[in-house]
């Protein structure tokens, strides 16, 4: 076993520490941007049997990134407070 020790500045641990951080937030919005997209096609499904078979008019992305984009504009936190 070879054990390395690289002195580093307080600073640039630092940096470190904010960047996973940093991370973990981006992955949590990432995640709830999906959430949100799924939820809305869902509620244009127009399947009428029990398939897992997902049917939407075919521009449900450009009408749900329309409304997005909107609330995004007045809160860009908007996603983190719903489910």
């Amino acid at each position: 076993i070879k054990l390395v020790v690289k002195p580093e500045s307080l600073e640039s641990i630092k940096s470190l520490v904010e960047l996973k951080e940093s991370n973990h937030i981006t992955q949590q919005f990432a995640m709830k941007v999906a959430k949100n997209l799924f939820n809305f096609m869902e509620s244009f499904n127009t399947s009428t049997s029990s398939d897992t078979i997902l049917q939407v008019p075919a521009n449900v992305f450009n009408k749900w990134y329309d409304k997005f984009t909107m609330k995004f504009k007045y809160d860009p936190n908007f996603v983190f407070k719903t489910d």
